[in-house]
């Protein structure tokens, strides 16, 4: 197979090492401007005289669905065209619109412009993964992917401490707006330094584009994967989604008190899960492929009681290094999952097979997971107050079980299905 070949004209490919820096630094801009909105939940939500349900649809259906539904129509323009320039168009829009958001005046505008964010974001991690697969042999894409993925706890820990800080200095309005322009800045140089990196072709047309996906959704691996993610996601991204605001009920935080508690805890804890991740996913890779993804599997596990415990905890000492564990647990999965769809890829789907990964989590984890808490949140109100926030979160134990169970199975087919996809 040939290797990527850079656009006519193009100047000399830079170093994969190079690639993957670029690479983690539009991730960080992808989950800064993702992260922020959920610090500043409670200002919004007090702002505009919204309920948690109203916010939880905002963060989590509205952009989900959007996010969803383009998700693998962009990552085949990405893989048919060209994900550089795929992931730029990208970046102008989520980043301006996160900048338009904090001109927002009610409710229906602040869902326009979350799903403009949504497609924008949608561009992003399936185009980073192709450009990967194009510089990257298989045996070291879990590091390069670890790498780039370091961009989701530093992204975090900087959208909820800046974003933290600027509303409690300023409000929310001016988080957003400060947050979003840095971005719209950056793509500048991002499209002058990246080639323009391109998958050999095959057969073009229709024919070409079903190949990949029916190549994909053949593999038992790949279905369980996408199962157990998806279902796994549920909870995960009502976590993401209240957690902010629960400690600012429960524990009597501020939201930049918040945003420095949760951004240190989730950064540290969401690096030192990637990078030890990323070394087991490579190690895994080249002596027992079933591993990759056994180990998620058991991440999933310890996860379920211990965000029980957090947020049963009283104590705001005893919650955080427990949450700092349930974010380990949450971000684990992310080189070994998405460098297995990229080894049962085909060459011409590679951004697709991680789109159909983003796709399901999206699509079920973000649609049901945060407006079912914020609805469970709203009629545990009336007895519970303040705390029924707490106990709704407790319901997010069960998803993450059931993803689990998945991971296991897909990891008992993985050595097969390579075997049949290298065949």
């Amino acid at each position: 197979m040939t290797g990527p070949s850079p656009a006519r004209g193009s100047r000399r490919l830079p170093s994969a090492r190079f690639v993957v820096t670029m690479l983690f630094l539009v991730s960080v801009l992808n989950y800064v401007d993702r992260q922020v909105p959920f610090i500043l939940l409670e200002s919004i939500k007090a702002d505009l005289g919204l309920s948690d349900k109203q916010m939880g649809f905002l963060n989590g259906f509205t952009f989900s669905f959007i996010y969803s539904t383009v998700a693998i129509p962009i990552a085949i323009l990405a893989d048919r065209w060209s994900a550089k320039w795929v992931l730029s168009g990208g970046m102008i829009l989520w980043c301006g619109l996160t900048t338009i958001a904090g001109f927002a005046q009610n409710f229906g505008q602040l869902v326009s412009s979350r799903m403009g964010v949504a497609v924008g974001e949608a561009a992003s991690l399936p185009s980073s993964h192709a450009l990967i697969s194009a510089l990257v042999p298989p045996e070291r894409r879990g590091t390069a992917i670890s790498m780039v993925s370091l961009g989701v706890p530093v992204g975090a820990m900087v959208g909820l401490a800046l974003g933290g800080w600027l509303n409690d200095v300023a409000n929310w309005r001016i988080a957003l707006i400060l947050i979003g322009l840095p971005g719209v800045l950056f793509v500048l140089l991002f499209a002058w330094a990246i080639p323009d990196l391109r998958a050999p072709r095959q057969a073009p047309g229709k024919a070409y584009l079903l190949a990949g996906l029916k190549a994909l959704a053949s593999s038992r691996t790949m279905r369980h994967l996408i199962a157990g993610l998806s279902i796994q996601a549920i909870g995960q991204i009502a976590i993401f989604t209240f957690t902010a605001a629960f400690i600012i009920r429960s524990h009597g935080l501020t939201a930049s008190e918040v945003g420095i508690t949760l951004g240190l805890t989730n950064g540290v804890s969401g690096i030192a899960a990637l990078l030890l991740s990323g070394w087991a996913t490579d190690r895994a890779a080249r002596r027992d492929p079933q591993a990759m993804l056994l180990l998620p599997a058991c991440t999933f596990l310890a996860m379920a009681p211990l965000l029980v415990a957090a947020y049963l905890a009283q104590d705001i000492a005893i919650a955080v290094p427990l949450l700092a564990l349930v974010n380990f647990c949450a971000v684990f999965y992310l080189p070994p999952a998405f460098a297995t769809a990229q080894r049962l890829a085909p060459p011409e789907a590679r951004a697709q097979a991680s789109a159909l990964l983003v796709v399901g989590v999206s699509m079920v984890g973000g649609s049901i997971g945060p407006f079912l808490v914020g609805a469970l949140s709203d009629a545990l109100e009336p007895n519970y107050g303040v705390e029924a926030l707490r106990y709704s979160l407790c319901f997010t134990a069960l998803p993450t079980l059931w993803g689990a169970v998945h991971l296991f199975l897909a990891s008992r087919t993985l050595s097969s299905d390579l075997v049949d996809h290298q065949s």
